[in-house]
This record gives C-alpha cells, structure tokens and sequence, in this order.
C-alpha cells in the first residue's frame, strides 16, 4: 500500500488559506487528482467546509470543529486522516485553523499509526501583508500564539504574501526580511487573492500530471507577483526542530450566533460589525439580505466581503477575536437589520 502524499495549508486567520485551498483543487481537478481535505475550524458552525461544497461539489471533506487541530482537537487527527484514506485519494489537503501550529501537526503525522501511510510533501503558509507586521505588538500578552504564528513561517517550506496590493513597496520588503529572518531556506513568493503558480507543488507519486495549456495555467495558478514574469522556485520542504506545546494560543475565542429569521442591509451589518474594532479578527458566516438572497460574509482586518451563495443554510455568524462579548456582538448584528431593503 503506497503512502498518500499531504499538503499542509497553514496562516493566520483571514489570510486567505481557503482561498489557497480552491485554486489547489481545482488544479487537482484539471489534472486527474483525487484529492480529499481535511479541514479545521475553531467555530463550532462549519464555514470553510460549506464554501468547499459549493465550490466543489462531492469533494471529500472531513471537518474538525469548535478548537484547534494542534493542540484541543489533536487526538482527532488519526481518525479524520484514517476516514479519508479510507475514499482511496491520491492527495490529502490539510487546511489548519488559523491559530494552529503546522509544527504539531508535522509531529502528529509522524506518530506510528500514520507515518507508513501519509507522508508530508508540502507545507504552505500564507500570512496576510496587511496585517503581519503588526502581530508582534498587537498580540504581545499572548505568548503562545506568538510562538504559533512564528512556527506557522519557520516550519513552512514555502511562505505566501498575500494581498500583496495593500501595502507599499517598502512595507513589502520589511515583511520579506522579517520572514527570511525566521525562515532562511523557505521559498517567499508575493501574491493577490493567493494567485501562485502551482505546477511545483504536485507530488510525483500523487498521479501523473497531465499538460496544462498556457490558459489553464493562467486560470488556476498564474503567479501574481510584483514581477509577474519572474520564475516560480520549486518548494522546498523545511522541518525545523521545535519543542512541544500545549496551546497554540490563549488570547483568542470565537462566538456563533444564530441569526433571527429577517433580512439583513447589507451596508448597514458591514458598518456595524466594523465598527467593533481591531478585536474582532475575523467574521464569517451566511446572511439573508434584504434583495432576498443568502450571502456568504467574510470579513477581516475590517474589511468585508459579500458574495451570493446557493446554499440551503440556516442564517449564523462565527465571530473570532479578543475579549468578544455576545452581547454586544447581538447589538452589532441588530444594527444591520435596521435599515432594511423591501
């Protein structure tokens, strides 16, 4: 029986790994693969899973909900990779929750229950370039999610820029020399909305790769760089010692809320939820709208997007952040509702 070849998709929340995710499967898609995911989240409604579905319907999926894959949910790990062994894939995609540390789980898929039947080819870790200088200050008192956040760049055999159009040259190349600081052997490569070339990171062993044509390579992997003609370098695996952890973070908690069945402005919700501050990391969920269709809503960095979805889903928003209090998050979502479309 051959070892199953695992990508591993690591980055804070809101980076855009999902994002990374879609591209990689459709990919698979194009070229013959049979990929499953194995995806975590820290809420305890599945988002994520949902966009998958939609995106790419009968894609095996198996979620780890409501905690973190490398530390409260890590005795699960065996079973959710065994599960989907068992669909005979010829890859393992692994999205980890954005406050995961992709070194515990290196470690976990070591463990002689898995090791003769997966084997890491890839770990990918997108950071936000908005946001990533920051983090060092902004998350100060929470010691264990600084340490993940560096092993999410340290253990990374290839380091994504995303939303490489939100920040300047100069601010580009201090996020370029603080990741190489961390990681000197990992590939760097800037990118918008997770736009890579991909053709590196397919495992040989995975199943043979069939020739793209120059359109599809645009379509799926184009590389949007600063200099889009520049090479693509192969990835790199990199697999730096670490000592074990506890938690991946302390600082950091999530709330779902149900919403109440009536429609939401969509600019006035976006206002509000904004309108919370930087202690509210990330929002994502489904919204009924007053133009009568259900919007997936994603938001981070205080930005939002919105985007009609096909779903049969009953209305919910997960909410990350600091110090969160559900109370106030109700009179957030309330003031979307205010000023509604009819």
């Amino acid at each position: 029986m051959k070892d199953i070849p695992v990508i591993v998709l690591s980055g804070f929340l809101g980076s855009g790994k999902t994002t990374l995710l879609l591209r990689i499967l459709a990919e698979a898609e194009v070229r013959g693969i049979r990929a499953a995911v194995l995806m975590n989240e820290m809420g305890r409604h599945d988002v994520d899973g949902r966009i998958l579905e939609e995106e790419m319907p009968g894609i095996q999926i198996n979620r780890l909900l409501d905690g973190c894959i490398c530390c409260t949910q890590r005795s699960e790990i065996e079973g959710g990779v065994t599960r989907l062994l068992g669909t005979s894939p010829d890859l393992l995609v692994m999205e980890l929750s954005g406050v995961a540390d992709p070194d515990q789980i290196r470690r976990a898929l070591l463990q002689p229950a898995l090791r003769s039947r997966v084997h890491i080819s890839h770990i990918l870790t997108v950071i936000d370039a908005e946001r990533y200088l920051e983090y060092s200050s902004f998350f100060s008192s929470d010691r264990e999610l600084i340490h993940t956040l560096r092993s999410q760049v340290k253990t990374a055999g290839t380091v994504i820029i995303n939303k490489i159009d939100t920040v300047n040259d100069s601010n580009l190349e201090k996020i370029q020399r603080a990741v190489r600081k961390l990681n000197p052997q990992a590939e760097i490569v800037p990118a918008q909305h997770c736009r890579i070339g991909l053709a590196e990171i397919w495992p040989a062993e995975a199943a043979p790769l069939l020739s793209l044509s120059t359109a599809s390579q645009q379509q799926l992997g184009g590389a949007a760089t600063k200099d889009p003609e520049a090479p693509f370098s192969p990835f790199k695996m990199v697999s730096p010692a670490a000592s074990p952890q506890a938690a991946s973070y302390s600082s950091l908690s999530s709330v779902t809320l149900s919403l109440p069945d009536k429609s939401y402005d969509r600019e006035a919700l976006t206002q509000s939820l904004a309108a919370l501050g930087s202690g509210l990391v990330r929002v994502k969920g489904y919204v009924p709208a007053g133009d009568g269709n259900l919007y997936l809503v994603q938001g981070s960095n205080e930005r939002y997007v919105w985007q009609i979805s096909s779903l049969n889903v009953k209305p919910y928003l997960v909410f990350i952040g600091r110090n969160l209090e559900e109370e106030r998050l109700e009179a957030a979502v309330r003031a979307g509702s205010q000023s509604l479309l009819h």
